[in-house]
């Protein structure tokens, strides 16, 4: 008798004492759900006798066993790319016990053992949006995060199921796409939830301060280092480490950050003693990877580190439905910011003009746009005029809002800037409204703005603003 019919006859058969489990599987961002018998085991592989079909073309034919008794256990079958359990990879052959909510690892699949579903009745059904899996995972998204894209729940809520686990993940997308708060949301999602969130761009740091950011200094380590001062991935030990733009890190520097991936411990520059660390990686790009590991501007061997789950994260334009969603809550947001005792509404005209737009700066230029908005109505509710992009051409004659208050003719006065808009960056005038709000507390004003302080002294010195000073006790 097969393994499969073995499935068959003795699913349900009451042999086990605790609650029916079922096995998830995670894969190209659909979920499919098996449900588990209660004594028997499942083949898990890409070959079409398989018991549980993982399509990734990084799994073997055969890849593991999950044997299901008085205990659930995993064996590893060999393949080339292993079997990972709670982000350890098994030895050849290796058979391990694992509790339900652990996630197992296989190619670039990820599977979780979990409660069944009382809606499980199928040996295998695709998960949508709405599904137990996809929702289950979901409730533990926070609550602020706009997920209105049928894609976007599914990328979330497998973002919310891989971080239960240790695991590397590099997310792909466009520059202003959300990369840094999916980062976050896997970050809140994990048992690191309470310890610290850092991030770091690495393309906004010569070497040497990317070196001395990651790893720390010792004090006369160079010149300026005045004192010894520990590197981020110290201080972020227990937590999470965001690597934004990790395709432009220098080659030395991904040579340490091989290193430390694979012994989690740490030499400050011009240091002897090695510091032991934990942190979980998340990395983001919006390069592809890739082509820069076959072009030998980035390291084989380090990609295949960070990259231990991808997830690809899509550009706005193809996620209009959370083009209104997410405007309004920008909308409330520069509000509050900017000191407006009414909240202004966005009238129909100009919504139609922010859905007709293309965003190629996606979201950050879709907060940019609201901001700006808000900042021109003075008060008021957000007219089609108010709605202003960075590509939008100045008209010489006005044309009345009536005459064409659609998509595909927008009339000249929505495009042409407000007056004195040419002199104000939208972002100063931000940064200096939440200054203003926070009574020139720049700790308080950073946070508001979603920003460390550390950048916001930096955009201050870069609009010329006078940084706020402290008041002297009379």
């Amino acid at each position: 008798m097969s393994e499969q019919a073995t499935i068959e006859l003795e699913h349900g058969s009451g042999g086990g004492s605790g609650p029916s489990l079922e096995l998830v599987v995670m894969a190209n961002e659909v979920f499919v759900r098996y449900p588990m018998p209660a004594r028997g085991v499942m083949v898990l592989g890409r070959g079409s006798g398989a018991d549980v079909q993982v399509e990734d073309p990084h799994v073997s034919r055969r890849h593991a066993r999950v044997h299901v008794g008085a205990t659930v256990e995993v064996e590893d079958l060999g393949g080339p790319n292993g079997t990972f359990v709670s982000g350890r990879r098994l030895a050849r052959s290796e058979r391990t016990s694992i509790e339900p909510g652990a996630v197992i690892g296989v190619g670039q699949a990820f599977l979780v053992v979990q409660p069944q579903s009382a809606s499980a009745g199928r040996w295998s059904t695709a998960a949508g949006p709405g599904s137990d899996a996809g929702s289950s995972a979901l409730r533990h998204v926070p609550a602020h995060i706009v997920i209105a894209d049928e894609r976007m729940r599914q990328l979330y809520a497998l973002a919310a199921l891989a971080a239960r686990s240790p695991i590397n993940v590099l997310i792909l997308g466009e520059t202003g796409a959300g990369k840094e708060m999916l980062a976050q949301t896997i970050h809140s999602c994990s048992d690191r939830a309470r310890g610290p969130f850092l991030a770091l761009n690495c393309s906004g740091l010569s070497e040497a301060l990317l070196e001395s950011e990651l790893f720390g200094h010792e004090k006369g380590a160079f010149s300026g280092a005045v004192q010894t001062k520990p590197g981020l991935l110290e201080t972020a030990s227990g937590g999470t480490v965001f690597l934004d733009e990790v395709g432009d890190m220098a080659p030395a520097i991904q040579a340490r950050l091989l290193r430390v991936l694979e012994v989690p411990e740490v030499r400050r520059v011009g240091g002897v003693k090695s510091h032991r660390i934990d942190v979980r990686f998340v990395s983001a790009t919006n390069r592809d990877l890739a082509a820069a590991v076959r072009a030998d501007q980035f390291r084989q061997d380090l990609y295949f580190r960070l990259n231990v789950l991808t997830l690809r994260l899509p550009p706005l334009r193809d996620r209009r439905s959370e083009i209104q969603p997410l405007a309004r809550g920008f909308l409330t947001q520069a509000s509050r910011t900017m000191g407006r005792g009414r909240e202004p509404v966005l009238t129909t005209e100009a919504l139609a003009r922010l859905r007709a737009h293309d965003w190629p700066g996606n979201v950050r230029e879709l907060r940019n746009v609201i901001d700006r908005a808000v900042l021109f109505s003075r008060g008021r509710d957000i007219e089609a005029e108010h709605i202003q992009f960075d590509d939008a051409p100045a008209a010489s004659k006005p044309v009345a809002p009536e005459s064409a208050a659609t998509d595909a003719a927008v009339p000249s006065a929505a495009r042409r800037p407000p007056p004195h808009a040419e002199a104000a960056d939208p972002e100063r005038e931000r940064i200096v409204g939440v200054l203003e709000a926070n009574a020139g507390n720049q700790s308080r004003a950073a946070i508001n703005l979603g920003i460390s302080r550390r950048t916001l002294l930096n955009r201050l010195d870069k609009y010329g603003v006078p940084r706020p000073r402290k008041a002297r006790p009379g």
